[in-house]
């Protein structure tokens, strides 16, 4: 009796602390909102003015490059621009991974469209462009300016929403992104050609390093008097694009450690400070030459830790070249929960979708039932054959029968439960509360957990990966 007396004390001492600190971080949340009340309306009545510019069945993305502080990450469920913007939440984390992997920013849980090379906005359909500044390259033109400073851009060249491979591959196991995109490219164009020159050969200057497990370095200057940088001297050889990629972990917890340890020069030139932030992580494009020498210096302002320091040459006229031949007409529409496409193939081949992959999709080729593959380890991929394709592909939740199976045996339960006497002989009966109270009692000690054990294992986590 006691030790129960002792029990239900320590049980509503836990609620009231655990009833607390919700109370307080959720009236925290909503008190400090308040602030931002007339900024949130503003960006609010912006994307509704954006949204009157959707365009029905138009499957293309919309590449962002605004300051994170002026638009909500989420922005596309207002304006409803297609966008591979988005909180973990609502997709999952290979899709994160995958984007990281092909060289977009990604920032804890959050995946970003912007940085990635032109190429690989390409494959994914990123054909316009949502930007707080104007853009003024060969590549995109103006389609509209809105009342808050947002300019809307599209591509000039021929962007295609799926393409034709001869044969499926992966990403995770490659070094760099820029290897993901040779990849790619020689799979649609049934070629042994890269469209990306690949180097790593940096000069070390001052630096030293140690190998660390999983393929990391972790790199210390050597004497903190003088200057340390990685450095490597570029030929260019006709109209070429140069990019250059850090490769971290796919956990973004763990990559703190590479944030802002480095300023870039080219040339001689600093163009950007503290280069490689948490918000800017992703394939960084170090500008566009013709024909000229191209010097590419690193300083290291602090001890680092990566997997590799990878720089990546466009070749300008293939990518030229691959948007005006290589792309196709999928006919995409999207009907609910319903896509209708119709391709046309001179062979067998594999129509690559950049659409997240779900096994919960069923697909149909001209009405026979066919398999949807996973292709390059996150996207959609139908088999379709030489002719004509009418390809449909439906979201079915694979789980859908079963679960409603067991809700109509709990209803019909509950049902039978309420309307016989069932019910009452259950609950008095002495030996089902004595179950009801250990049960009780074991959820308790998993609020324990959950709220205290589980908070302390990522606090030290996270030191763990921020410790130098």
């Amino acid at each position: 009796l006691k030790l129960n007396k002792k029990i239900n004390k320590f049980v509503l001492v836990l609620i009231a602390f655990v009833s607390f600190a919700h109370v307080f971080g959720t009236s925290y949340i909503y008190i400090g909102l308040h602030r931002y009340n007339s900024k949130l309306n503003n960006e609010y009545n912006v994307l509704l003015e954006e949204a009157k510019d959707y365009k029905e069945n138009n499957p293309y993305r919309t590449k962002t490059l605004v300051e994170r502080n002026d638009i909500v990450l989420n922005y596309s469920f207002i304006n409803r621009m297609n966008t591979i913007d988005y909180f973990a939440s609502v997709s999952n984390k290979d899709s994160l991974y995958t984007y990281k992997q092909l060289g977009f920013n990604s920032m804890w849980i959050e995946s970003h469209s912007n940085n990635a090379t032109l190429f690989m906005d390409a494959i994914i359909g990123n054909k316009y462009i949502l930007s707080s500044e104007e853009i003024d390259n060969e590549y995109y033109k103006l389609v509209k300016k809105y009342n808050n400073g947002h300019y809307l851009y599209e591509n000039r060249n021929n962007i295609s929403f799926g393409f034709l491979i001869d044969e499926n591959d992966t990403i995770f196991d490659k070094e760099n992104s820029f290897i993901i995109s040779n990849s790619l490219y020689k799979n649609i164009l049934n070629t042994n050609e890269n469209i990306f020159e690949v180097s790593n050969d940096f000069s070390l200057n001052n630096i030293t390093y140690e190998e660390l497990d999983d393929n990391f370095k972790k790199y210390y200057i050597i004497d903190k008097d003088k200057t340390a940088y990685f450095e490597k001297t570029i030929s260019v050889v006709g109209k070429q694009k140069i990019y250059f990629e850090i490769t971290k972990h796919l956990d973004n917890m763990k990559n703190s450690v590479t944030s802002e340890k480095y300023d870039l020069y080219i040339n001689d030139e600093l163009v950007r400070e503290d280069a490689f932030s948490e918000p800017l992580n992703g394939v960084f494009e170090l500008g566009e030459y013709e024909d000229e020498e191209v010097n590419i210096k690193l300083v290291l302002k602090g001890s680092t830790i990566n997997r590799g320091m990878y720089i990546g040459i466009m070749d300008i006229n293939k990518y030229i070249d691959f948007l005006d031949k290589y792309g196709i007409d999928t006919n995409i529409k999207f009907n609910g929960d319903k896509i209708n496409l119709k391709v046309d193939s001179d062979s067998v081949k594999i129509l690559f979708l950049p659409l997240n992959y779900s096994d919960n999709y069923k697909a149909y080729n001209n009405n026979k039932n066919v398999e949807v593959l996973k292709v390059y380890d996150n996207f959609i991929g139908i088999k379709v054959n030489e002719g004509t394709n009418n390809i449909t592909i439906k979201y079915v939740p694979n789980e859908l029968v079963k679960w409603l199976i067991v809700s109509l045996i709990s209803l019909t339960t509950f049902i039978v439960l309420i309307v016989t006497k069932l019910y009452n002989k259950i609950t008095e009966a002495k030996f089902v509360r004595n179950i009801a109270y250990i049960i009780y009692n074991i959820l308790h000690v998993l609020v324990i957990i959950l709220y205290i054990i589980l908070i302390l294992a990522f606090l030290l986590s996270f030191i763990k990966y921020i410790r130098i």
